[in-house]
Protein backbone atom coordinates (compact mmCIF):
# COMPACT_ATOMS: atom_id res chain seq x y z
CA UNK A 1 0.00 0.00 0.00
CA UNK A 2 1.29 3.32 -0.77
CA UNK A 3 0.21 7.16 -0.53
CA UNK A 4 0.30 9.42 -3.47
CA UNK A 5 2.21 12.23 -2.75
CA UNK A 6 2.23 15.19 -5.00
CA UNK A 7 5.70 17.00 -5.97
CA UNK A 8 5.56 20.70 -5.19
CA UNK A 9 4.82 22.28 -8.25
CA UNK A 10 2.42 19.87 -8.40
CA UNK A 11 2.89 18.49 -12.07
CA UNK A 12 4.15 15.25 -10.82
CA UNK A 13 3.71 12.63 -7.90
CA UNK A 14 5.54 9.78 -6.40
CA UNK A 15 4.32 7.36 -4.09
CA UNK A 16 5.81 6.64 -0.22
CA UNK A 17 4.90 3.01 0.66
CA UNK A 18 3.05 3.50 3.91
CA UNK A 19 4.89 -0.29 5.41
CA UNK A 20 8.11 0.06 7.25
CA UNK A 21 11.52 -0.39 5.63
CA UNK A 22 12.75 -3.70 5.02
CA UNK A 23 15.58 -4.78 7.90
CA UNK A 24 19.06 -3.59 6.27
CA UNK A 25 19.55 -7.57 5.13
CA UNK A 26 17.13 -10.40 4.47
CA UNK A 27 17.28 -13.33 3.19
CA UNK A 28 15.05 -14.19 0.18
CA UNK A 29 13.64 -17.27 -0.62
CA UNK A 30 11.87 -17.10 -4.22
CA UNK A 31 10.13 -19.77 -6.96
CA UNK A 32 13.51 -19.74 -9.18
CA UNK A 33 16.24 -19.77 -6.60
CA UNK A 34 17.63 -17.96 -3.21
CA UNK A 35 19.31 -14.56 -3.13
CA UNK A 36 19.80 -12.44 -0.68
CA UNK A 37 18.69 -8.30 -0.86
CA UNK A 38 20.63 -5.84 1.41
CA UNK A 39 19.31 -2.40 1.33
CA UNK A 40 21.89 -0.73 3.60
CA UNK A 41 21.04 3.69 5.06
CA UNK A 42 24.06 5.47 4.85
CA UNK A 43 23.08 9.30 6.59
CA UNK A 44 19.73 9.23 4.52
CA UNK A 45 21.21 7.38 1.35
CA UNK A 46 19.72 4.06 0.61
CA UNK A 47 22.10 1.26 -1.22
CA UNK A 48 20.67 -1.78 -2.77
CA UNK A 49 22.33 -4.88 -3.88
CA UNK A 50 21.27 -8.17 -4.63
CA UNK A 51 23.13 -11.39 -4.53
CA UNK A 52 22.98 -15.15 -5.25
CA UNK A 53 21.79 -17.89 -7.41
CA UNK A 54 18.42 -17.72 -9.96
CA UNK A 55 17.86 -21.09 -11.87
CA UNK A 56 16.89 -19.33 -14.73
CA UNK A 57 16.24 -22.56 -16.84
CA UNK A 58 13.03 -22.94 -14.26
CA UNK A 59 11.41 -19.38 -14.92
CA UNK A 60 8.79 -19.73 -17.59
CA UNK A 61 9.35 -17.97 -21.14
CA UNK A 62 5.78 -17.08 -21.33
CA UNK A 63 4.04 -14.45 -19.64
CA UNK A 64 6.95 -13.68 -18.07
CA UNK A 65 6.54 -9.66 -18.51
CA UNK A 66 2.83 -9.90 -17.51
CA UNK A 67 1.86 -7.12 -15.29
CA UNK A 68 -1.51 -5.86 -14.27
CA UNK A 69 -2.26 -2.49 -14.66
CA UNK A 70 -5.85 -0.25 -14.25
CA UNK A 71 -6.01 -0.08 -10.48
CA UNK A 72 -8.30 3.38 -9.22
CA UNK A 73 -6.11 5.42 -7.32
CA UNK A 74 -8.37 8.65 -6.05
CA UNK A 75 -5.76 11.63 -5.15
CA UNK A 76 -6.14 15.66 -5.02
CA UNK A 77 -5.33 17.49 -7.72
CA UNK A 78 -5.00 21.42 -8.33
CA UNK A 79 -5.95 22.42 -12.44
CA UNK A 80 -6.19 25.71 -14.08
CA UNK A 81 -9.34 27.44 -16.21
CA UNK A 82 -8.24 27.74 -19.45
CA UNK A 83 -9.92 30.07 -21.86
CA UNK A 84 -11.04 28.73 -25.22
CA UNK A 85 -11.45 32.43 -26.52
CA UNK A 86 -7.74 33.05 -25.73
CA UNK A 87 -6.76 29.92 -27.14
CA UNK A 88 -8.74 30.83 -30.42
CA UNK A 89 -6.76 33.85 -30.53
CA UNK A 90 -3.57 32.70 -29.89
CA UNK A 91 -3.73 30.57 -33.11
CA UNK A 92 -5.55 32.82 -34.67
CA UNK A 93 -2.35 35.30 -34.52
CA UNK A 94 0.08 32.46 -34.36
CA UNK A 95 -1.46 30.04 -36.91
CA UNK A 96 -1.62 26.27 -36.15
CA UNK A 97 1.89 25.15 -36.83
CA UNK A 98 3.95 24.44 -33.69
CA UNK A 99 6.36 27.03 -33.04
CA UNK A 100 9.17 24.73 -32.24
CA UNK A 101 9.44 21.79 -35.42
CA UNK A 102 6.59 23.71 -37.16
CA UNK A 103 4.60 20.41 -37.90
CA UNK A 104 0.91 21.30 -38.90
CA UNK A 105 -1.09 18.25 -38.23
CA UNK A 106 -4.06 18.84 -41.14
CA UNK A 107 -0.85 18.81 -43.19
CA UNK A 108 0.19 15.48 -42.37
CA UNK A 109 -3.18 13.57 -41.39
CA UNK A 110 -5.31 15.74 -43.79
CA UNK A 111 -8.67 16.79 -42.11
CA UNK A 112 -8.62 14.57 -38.53
CA UNK A 113 -5.80 17.10 -38.19
CA UNK A 114 -7.66 19.89 -38.42
CA UNK A 115 -7.49 22.72 -35.73
CA UNK A 116 -5.13 20.25 -33.90
CA UNK A 117 -2.57 21.92 -31.63
CA UNK A 118 -1.56 22.42 -27.77
CA UNK A 119 -1.21 25.77 -26.65
CA UNK A 120 1.57 26.89 -24.00
CA UNK A 121 1.74 29.56 -21.50
CA UNK A 122 5.48 30.95 -22.01
CA UNK A 123 5.04 31.11 -17.67
CA UNK A 124 3.18 28.05 -16.53
CA UNK A 125 -0.21 29.45 -14.72
CA UNK A 126 0.70 27.42 -11.90
CA UNK A 127 3.34 30.25 -10.66
CA UNK A 128 1.47 33.15 -12.20
CA UNK A 129 -0.52 33.33 -8.24
CA UNK A 130 -4.21 32.65 -9.33
CA UNK A 131 -6.29 34.53 -12.40
CA UNK A 132 -4.45 36.66 -14.07
CA UNK A 133 -4.90 38.66 -17.45
CA UNK A 134 -3.98 36.57 -20.32
CA UNK A 135 -2.11 38.55 -23.78
CA UNK A 136 -2.83 35.79 -26.51
CA UNK A 137 0.28 36.63 -28.55
CA UNK A 138 2.80 37.40 -26.02
CA UNK A 139 1.79 35.07 -23.17
CA UNK A 140 0.75 31.93 -25.14
CA UNK A 141 2.39 29.89 -27.84
CA UNK A 142 0.93 27.05 -30.46
CA UNK A 143 2.97 23.33 -30.02
CA UNK A 144 2.37 20.19 -30.99
CA UNK A 145 1.92 17.41 -27.95
CA UNK A 146 5.55 16.39 -28.17
CA UNK A 147 7.48 19.76 -28.09
CA UNK A 148 4.82 20.57 -25.71
CA UNK A 149 6.04 17.73 -23.78
CA UNK A 150 9.83 18.53 -24.10
CA UNK A 151 9.22 21.86 -22.96
CA UNK A 152 8.10 20.78 -19.48
CA UNK A 153 10.96 18.24 -18.88
CA UNK A 154 12.10 20.71 -16.53
CA UNK A 155 11.11 23.52 -13.84
CA UNK A 156 11.43 26.42 -15.30
CA UNK A 157 10.20 25.04 -18.78
CA UNK A 158 12.77 25.55 -21.84
CA UNK A 159 12.15 28.42 -23.85
CA UNK A 160 10.79 28.13 -27.68
CA UNK A 161 14.43 29.12 -29.18
CA UNK A 162 16.11 26.66 -26.48
CA UNK A 163 14.14 23.67 -27.05
CA UNK A 164 14.54 24.69 -31.11
CA UNK A 165 18.08 24.91 -30.81
CA UNK A 166 18.28 21.01 -28.87
CA UNK A 167 16.86 19.73 -32.08
CA UNK A 168 18.72 22.13 -34.66
CA UNK A 169 22.10 21.17 -32.68
CA UNK A 170 21.26 17.60 -32.69
CA UNK A 171 20.94 17.42 -36.52
CA UNK A 172 17.15 16.27 -36.52
CA UNK A 173 14.94 16.99 -39.21
CA UNK A 174 12.90 19.43 -38.46
CA UNK A 175 9.23 19.19 -40.79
Amino acid sequence: MCEIIPSEDRRSFYEKPLDALPPESSLCIGQYGVWEVQLKNTEGVFEYSEFGEIERENIPTENIFSVTEGQEITYELTTYERSSRVRALCIFHHGISCKVCDINFENIYDEIGTGFIHVHHITPISQQGGEYQVNPVTDLVPLCPNCHAMIHRRNPPFSVAELKNIIVNRGARIF
